[in-house]
């Protein structure tokens, strides 16, 4: 194998990942949002969409995968589960950090003690150290042996030149030829022979990249369980209606601030989902703080011109005291507690925060003071609404390498993470631990705190080996996302196009990937630097171009091209 000197990528992920999944309240959420990714956030909880036709093998472009009848390797039970022999596969993944008080390793969890009985496997599990993933991974990737299977961004966040790089430095096992029906007819079904994701599923050289892969969403559910929440007595007392342009949302927040709200609208630096989710930069048709594809023409949003327009207007709100002051800084609970404390009269933020932070400890006992959803606003009424961020896709990815001791083993592992069984403990934990039944037969995944006890909180799911999130709308509406406002976010927000999102699927070649590890950090950095600056007052907008000038210096429009090509090579596998 070829090991490459291992760079660490802290922030500039190999594949653009789906702003995506909803939270799991975890501190894994990235809103998930994310490849590694996800809204990550988190942000990020969600289910296969399997109703597509299943006999039809998504086109990648390449060949097909064998769906050929061939000779089991391993033997399955009645619920599709391989008995794996006794095997032991070693995994690397980052360790939830909410559990360092009760653990350290998830070996210690009962959903892995119940897999390795159901597959007679034996886990065997490294973590980096709490907030040191990057570090970590280098320290692996300088070892002598690596574990079987890298999951949860390794790959994708710190392997100088992407995942690309990985395979042709030989360090990632090409398991192409073992997909097919047999091995692998749970990621048949889940994945490859969905159009929509089948087409996720395969890098540019026709490899398949993405068993054991999550599958977030579904056609269904195609919305980040975000949403930009008002308080409806607030809105009253303005005697306007849900704003729905740019225009009516100055109006209403000007009307809140006459009227004594402190903060008429409060945004947070933790989770960005006002910015992550295009909260009001989608009015101006430009991705707030990433790439966009426009008419097949990849922009990128800070980039844009029209972005300078987007900033006025928050440049706007923010002089006038409309926007709360400390964006920069301040944290989800923060701008939640603002809520709480009758401080703020609107939010941008995911919903899953909407319930402990605010829904039980306020709006349960005072209906008065219940929150209302508000669309994505446009410019002009009736305009179509592009940005939408979707948390339909793929993500958490998951990775066999080539110093895999038993990697047809692995091959089987992963498409069982796909069985309704162990799909269920991934996504839910075990039953009166990690969730609950209602009286109408329902999982309701238990709000996790350090209160309960030790055997509670250790029979959780693991999101981050999870397979499947939200990919029932049902579900989600009437026992997940189900409190208050949560509902009316999804309805409100889950018919907006998301036409205009980079892929997630598209995946950069080495020398793009090297191109990004080149510009990618500087540019996010003086991106962050500027827009505060604009929005603050701190600079003025006479200076724009000369913003626009040095982005150009630091290699955007290179980075536009790479993505460019990428996305040319992901649209041509139909």
């Amino acid at each position: 194998m070829k090991r490459k000197v291992v760079a660490l990528l802290l922030a500039a992920a190999m594949t653009i990942s789906l702003a995506a999944c909803g939270g799991d309240g975890s501190s894994s959420d990235s809103g998930a949002d994310t490849g590694a990714s996800a809204d990550t956030d988190t942000a990020q909880d969600t289910e296969a969409n399997s109703e597509e036709d299943t006999t039809q093998a998504a086109d990648s472009g390449e060949e097909s995968a064998d769906t050929g009848a061939t000779e089991a390797l391993f033997e399955r039970d009645e619920n599709g589960i391989p008995d794996l022999k006794g095997e032991t596969i070693t995994i690397w993944i980052p360790f939830n950090g909410d559990y360092t008080d009760i653990a350290d390793n998830y070996s210690q969890w009962e959903v892995v003690q119940k897999m390795e009985e159901l597959m007679n496997v034996h886990l065997e599990f490294t973590h980096p150290a709490i907030g040191q993933d990057a570090e970590g991974f280098s320290l692996m990737m300088a070892g002598d042996k690596l574990p079987d299977i890298i999951m949860y961004g390794g790959i994708d966040n710190y392997y100088q030149g992407g995942v690309a790089a990985a395979y042709a430095d030989e360090v990632l096992y090409d398991y192409t030829d073992l997909i097919n029906e047999t091995n692998t007819p749970y990621f048949m079904e889940k994945i490859l022979n969905d159009p929509y994701l089948g087409k996720d599923a395969y890098d540019d050289e026709g490899r398949i990249i993405r068993l054991g892969a999550m599958v977030s969403g579904s056609e269904e559910s195609c919305t980040t369980m975000f949403g930009i929440m008002i308080r409806k007595d607030y809105l009253e007392d303005t005697g306007l209606d849900v704003p729905v342009t740019i225009d009516d949302w100055t109006e209403m927040l000007t009307a809140m601030k006459e009227n004594g709200v402190k903060y008429p609208l409060v945004v947070d630096n933790e989770g960005n989902y006002w910015q992550t989710r295009n909260a009001f930069s989608s009015a101006y048709g430009v991705d707030a703080n990433g790439y966009y594809v426009e008419d097949g023409v990849v922009q990128y949003g800070p980039y844009a011109p029209a972005y300078e327009d987007y900033l006025k207007k928050m440049n706007e709100w923010y002089t006038a005291g409309l926007l709360c002051p400390d964006f920069q800084s301040q944290s989800r609970s923060d701008s939640w507690s603002q809520m709480a404390n009758d401080e703020a009269g609107a939010i941008a933020n995911h919903t899953w925060d909407y319930t402990p932070s605010y829904y039980l400890p306020v709006e349960e006992s005072n209906p008065d003071k219940a929150l209302v959803a508000a669309d994505l606003p446009v410019l002009n009424e009736g305009d179509p609404i592009h940005l939408m961020v979707t948390n339909r896709g793929l993500a958490l990815y998951k990775y066999i390498t080539a110093d895999a001791t038993n990697p047809e083993a692995c091959v089987y592992f992963l498409d069982a993470l796909y069985t309704d069984v162990i799909s269920d403990l991934l996504e839910y934990g075990i039953e009166d631990k990690g969730y609950t039944v209602n009286e109408d037969g329902a999982k309701i995944i238990t709000t996790l705190s350090k209160e309960l006890s030790d055997e509670v909180r250790l029979g959780a799911r693991i999101y981050e080996m999870s397979t499947a999130s939200d990919y029932d709308i049902d579900y989600i509406k009437n026992y997940k996302y189900c409190n208050g406002v949560q509902p009316q976010c999804i309805d409100v927000l889950i018919d907006d196009g998301y036409d205009w999102i980079y892929p997630d699927g598209a995946t950069l070649t080495t020398e793009e990937s090297e191109d990004i590890a080149a510009y990618k950090s500087d540019i996010d950095t003086y991106v962050d630097e500027m827009v505060a600056k604009f929005i603050t007052g701190a600079e003025s907008f006479d200076n724009y171009e000369t913003y626009r000038e040095t982005l150009k210096t630091l290699g955007v429009e290179t980075l536009i091209a790479d993505y460019q090509a990428a996305y040319d090579r992901y649209d041509a596998r139909n």
